[in-house]
């Protein structure tokens, strides 16, 4: 997980482009075999201003249970999900034929999980999404 402060020419745009920058360079940067599969999401606070990226599993510092990437930045960033807005989720796709493995940023759909946890006006515009659920696809 990884929690910044917003400068001070702060936008969501810009917010949520950032966000999406550190959530693609961490999945491509993750070489723990453990975290390898687990998908990564930014989102920004709509009142603080801090962005937070962070994976799916285990649940953020001093929460119980297991979340996906979504709520695990709710929770990073301080659990109102009121207030969070959720980026485009990535997950680590190998390069064909590339030896030593180098990888990229695939985007993942938000799951029918997260569709049914918060409305589809808690992500940033060009998400998209799993069939299945409460919101069509954006």
């Amino acid at each position: 997980m990884h929690k910044e402060a917003a400068p001070a020419d702060w936008t969501p745009k810009g917010q949520a482009a950032k966000g999406a920058s550190l959530a693609r360079a961490t999945v491509v940067n993750q070489r723990v075999s453990r975290l390898a599969s687990r998908s990564y999401v930014s989102g920004y606070h709509t009142e603080t201003r801090e962005t937070a990226v962070a994976s799916s599993g285990p649940g953020y510092e001093g929460c119980e249970g297991t979340y996906c990437a979504e709520g695990n930045v709710v929770h990073a960033l301080g659990g109102d999900w009121t207030k969070v807005r959720s980026g485009v989720a990535y997950v680590q796709e190998k390069i064909q034929g590339t030896d030593p493995a180098m990888y990229q940023p695939a985007v993942t759909p938000v799951c029918l999980e997260c569709k049914l946890d918060y409305p589809l006006s808690n992500f940033v515009p060009g998400i998209t999404s799993e069939p299945d659920g409460p919101w069509s696809e954006p």
